[in-house]
């Protein structure tokens, strides 16, 4: 009986080892989606100056990466409202690779002009930002 190397017999078992390795890939790439955890993440506002014109303020935003990978942190923005709930100021901060079990602080200052047409009486912040896994980029 002699053995002949036709396409199929080779198509088939290489198929098979592509559809064996996806699936390894998918179940890593859950696994490491589930551990994923979200930053500590401490948000100091200091009043810099304030004068009959405008207010400044200066945000320090103190990050804590608790997982066992380095995270990227992307597009941190911390809107300020006023008391009726209008924006009066958007201040951007650039973001950066936090690494793993490390600390990161990020600092901004923002100025809020007074416009006659809005209440200042009270200034409220709000963040947001994104966070991501940089090591997905390997697989």
């Amino acid at each position: 009986m002699r053995f002949r190397l036709t396409k199929k017999r080779i198509i088939v078992p290489f198929t098979v080892f592509l559809l064996i390795v996806n699936i390894f890939t998918a179940i890593l790439i859950f696994f490491d989606i589930q551990v994923i955890s979200a930053p500590k993440t401490e948000v100091f506002i200091e009043i810099v100056e304030v004068n009959s014109e405008e207010v400044i303020l200066e945000a320090n935003l103190k990050m804590y990466n608790s997982n066992r990978f380095d995270i990227e942190i992307k597009d941190l923005t911390i809107t300020s409202l006023n008391y009726e709930n209008q924006e009066i100021g958007k201040l951007k901060i650039k973001g950066g690779n936090i690494h793993s079990n490390s600390e990161k602080t990020f600092t901004e200052k923002e100025k809020i002009i007074f416009k006659e047409s809005k209440n200042y009486t009270v200034i409220k912040n709000h963040r947001e930002g994104i966070v991501a896994n940089d090591s997905l980029r390997i697989v």
